[in-house]
């Protein structure tokens, strides 16, 4: 396994600072599933705002949720874990 630090650059292979394979492969799957739910209740805000329902409670907690996924990718964006 090859993992490669994000503040020196240096590159390991195994274990590096005792984060195993698992936990790294949860924080991508971690990843993924945000940014499926998060294009999911994009798509739900479109058809609601569509059909007139923007004051909905379903609307507006896509809304403040739409807030926190937004947060958490700038956050992956900040360490460079994604583009």
């Amino acid at each position: 396994t090859v993992i490669k630090s994000l503040k020196t650059g240096e590159i390991s292979i195994g274990i590096y600072g005792g984060i195993r394979m698992e936990r790294i492969e949860a924080f991508e799957q971690m990843l993924c599933d945000i940014q499926k739910q998060a294009a999911y209740e994009e798509e739900q805000m479109q058809k609601l705002k569509a059909a007139g329902k923007e004051k909905s409670a379903t609307y507006r907690q896509f809304l403040e949720n739409r807030f926190f996924y937004k947060q958490m990718l700038d956050t992956y964006k900040k360490y460079g874990l994604i583009e």
